[in-house]
């Protein structure tokens, strides 16, 4: 799973921890992660949580503005983290972030330290995590979030804003959120796996320049129906994410001017669009999405409706879920031949970890 961040239970630092044994220590960092069974210890306890988002780490995470690019990590506004966390109990909020029984202890662009205090040995707690609300993308109408106090309400939760399918302007970030079960036994230790996922997905169109000489395309127009949901749950649900009305997906006209020849380079895209997780609506008889292509070559007109949407095995792309992109390719060869290719895959560009100490 790429690389990994390890962290030791059985440090110098456990006659301090005695001072503390019934706090949790939240930290959420963005980098690579790992995680080990922990082994319970008399003296004082430790739970441990990893978040991380879908496959290996396809290339190293940098701080600052090399995260900024994947839409991953935490946003800071002034020292303060875009961060929302929830700890429950018998289905209830018994601690939450930013509240009484936590305190934010140390923060930078990649790492926040939240201290809970108050939580139980022999207890298990469900954890809801999330990131990047900001302000342009409310939630059910920026709601009061000291009034959530109950799992039903977390769940129910609903993304309701997303202008124009671009990335929401919380520093470039996009919402990230998370859940999952925390046990804490009679020493106070444990461990839990989770995935930090952004809450929305990806469409990408790619036109591939297989012809031998530069490529300019003029009125490049794409849409996909029943791909665009008005809106999406903040945390995943079981079964499917989709809530909202269903509509389809339009990109820009846009011009790709000069498109190279040489292998690796000889490719341009549209401007790439976020829609919530979906599920393809029946389209003749068929749990399907269709997809429209038009461009110009010079003087010559390539029009394609109700493309349907399969992979190369010829099997129909029927749900694009959160933390997912679609990739539709279009590739031009000789004497402007046009095919197509579809492909759904994880978005693996980030990792997230979270840690209780």
């Amino acid at each position: 799973m790429g690389s990994r961040f390890c962290r030791n239970p059985r440090s110098s630092n456990l006659i301090k921890k005695l001072l503390i044994p019934l706090s949790a220590v939240l930290v959420l960092w963005a980098g690579a992660s790992c995680t080990q069974p922990l082994e319970p210890l008399v003296e004082t306890g430790g739970v441990e949580l990893s978040f991380t988002i879908g496959e290996p780490l396809t290339r190293a995470v940098t701080s600052g503005n090399g995260t900024v690019a994947d839409g991953g990590g935490i946003y800071l506004d002034n020292g303060v983290p875009d961060l929302k966390i929830f700890i429950l109990g018998g289905g209830s909020v018994v601690a939450r972030y930013p509240g009484s029984s936590a305190t934010l202890t140390s923060v930078s662009d990649t790492r926040a330290t939240v201290k809970f205090t108050g939580l139980e040995n022999n207890a298990t707690y469900k954890v809801y995590a999330f990131a990047n609300t900001g302000s342009s993308l409310t939630v059910n109408g920026s709601p009061d979030w000291n009034s959530i106090g109950t799992a039903t309400a977390l769940d129910a939760l609903v993304y309701t804003a997303l202008a124009d399918n671009t990335p929401p302007s919380v520093g470039g970030r996009m919402p990230l959120s998370a859940k999952g079960t925390l046990s804490v036994n009679s020493y106070g230790s444990g461990s839990v796996d989770l995935e930090l996922l952004r809450s929305l997905a990806k469409v990408q169109v790619i036109f591939k320049n297989l012809t031998g000489s530069m490529l300019t395309l003029t009125d490049c127009d794409v849409s996909i129906t029943s791909i665009n949901p008005t809106q999406g749950y903040v945390f995943q649900h079981t079964g499917d994410d989709v809530t909202g009305t269903n509509r389809p997906l339009s990109f820009p006209t846009q011009t790709l001017s000069g498109i190279p020849v040489q292998e690796g380079v000889n490719e341009a895209s549209l401007d790439p669009l976020l829609v919530f997780p979906s599920i393809a609506e029946m389209q003749g008889g068929y749990r399907r999405y269709l997809c429209n292509i038009s461009f110009s070559v010079a003087d010559n007109d390539h029009t394609f409706t109700d493309l349907p949407v399969h992979n190369s095995l010829s099997q129909d792309i029927t749900s694009l879920g959160r933390n997912q992109f679609l990739k539709i390719e279009v590739r031009i060869s000789r004497g402007e031949e046009i095919s197509f290719n579809f492909e759904v895959a994880n978005w693996v560009e980030k990792t997230e970890s979270v840690e209780f100490d």
